[in-house]
């Protein structure tokens, strides 16, 4: 769910780019603000993906059928696609044009992976 999450974020924020550097020239908010209700805006969506699809995932795989494992489950896989769509937030941004950022985050998301 990682490598889901960031790179829906890390194709975002390269097409926000212009309207955050404008915003931020005119001391609108700061970098950390725009971060925070980013991330407050997106997680409710990547949250619901994440448990939807871990739900499905996970009975169809036939994995214990206790609700302590699922919920475990359910609460890693969660942490992984939040660390996964701040991961895509980050590459997004150190990176200007899409296809490079595109290319790099693989190689950030890929070894955790292992």
């Amino acid at each position: 769910f990682s490598f889901m999450t960031a790179n829906g974020t890390t194709l975002v924020f390269p097409l926000e780019r212009p309207v955050f550097l404008r915003e931020y020239s005119r001391r609108w908010y700061n970098p950390v603000t725009y971060y925070i209700a980013k991330t407050i805006t997106e997680a409710p969506f990547q949250l619901l993906f994440a448990t939807v699809g871990t739900s499905i995932l996970y009975f169809m795989v036939g994995l214990t059928v206790e609700p302590d494992a699922f919920f475990l489950f359910l609460l890693v896989i969660n942490t992984v696609a939040l660390i996964g769509s701040s991961i895509g937030l980050i590459v997004g941004s150190a990176i200007e044009d899409v296809g490079k950022s595109m290319e790099i985050s693989p190689s950030i998301i890929i070894p955790q992976m292992l």
